[in-house]
């Protein structure tokens, strides 16, 4: 009766190393967001084959709750997608020093190739009023390098309930180069987000100036909204 033997390894640990009867294993105790390889031996008399079938895959992320916080101190979360048209380095997104709202941190990109940035799923299953989104933005006139003339950027924010469904064309918040100082969004009621379990928000730039974002937080709606907009 030919046996398996089934290798788990992650990064350079073997984690799991099992004999099996059959041709199908159920992995358990698996850390989510992680790379992970498998070697499979055939096992004849006891004696392990000397080569092995390979095969890698990475886990899924969990679902963040609330209240959260980005502050982007230590990096772009792997679970957040930063994506740009442009292959060239110069116009992806990257974590910046100095200037940042609060921390040492913050991301920015250029706008020119229509970028977005892309959280990571929210479960909002518990929430039966809601979820509100608030961050930090920056949007610089910026001067163009080729024509010395100065450049705008525009950012909006979508959401999404399935990741079937294509983001939603009605905007929850729009802004545009205003200046070279931190603004924030004030409170961004998320729609049909009471009881969402699969919520995604999404941060996308156009135009040709420049995007900065800091501290986004995402936290219940309550019946009593803080206040905006005060001056004294």
């Amino acid at each position: 009766e030919t046996r398996y033997r089934v290798v788990r390894i992650q990064g350079t640990d073997t984690v799991a190393d099992d004999e099996v009867y059959t041709t199908t294993y159920l992995f358990s105790e698996l850390t989510p967001n992680t790379d992970y390889k498998v070697e499979v031996y055939s096992v004849c008399d006891g004696v392990p084959s000397q080569n092995c079938a390979t095969a890698m895959f990475r886990t899924a992320c969990v679902a963040d709750g609330v209240p959260f916080f980005e502050g982007f101190e230590d990096s772009i979360s792997s679970c957040w997608e930063a994506a740009t048209d442009a292959s060239s380095s110069w116009y992806q997104w990257n974590v910046g020093t100095g200037g940042s709202h609060s921390g040492l941190h913050h991301v920015s990109v250029s706008a020119e190739y229509d970028p977005t940035l892309t959280t990571n799923v929210f479960d909002f299953s518990d929430l039966a009023d809601g979820a509100v989104l608030d961050f930090w933005y920056r949007l610089p006139a910026e001067e163009d390098w080729w024509t010395y003339e100065e450049v705008n950027a525009t950012l909006t924010v979508l959401y999404r309930t399935s990741s079937s469904d294509s983001w939603d064309t009605a905007a929850i918040f729009n802004a545009a180069t205003d200046g070279r100082q931190w603004a924030n969004s004030g409170d961004v009621v998320l729609p049909n987000s009471a009881g969402a379990a699969w919520y995604q928000i999404r941060f996308a730039g156009t135009d040709e100036g420049y995007i900065y974002l800091d501290d986004i937080s995402v936290f219940p709606q309550s019946g009593c909204l803080r206040p905006t907009d005060l001056s004294v």
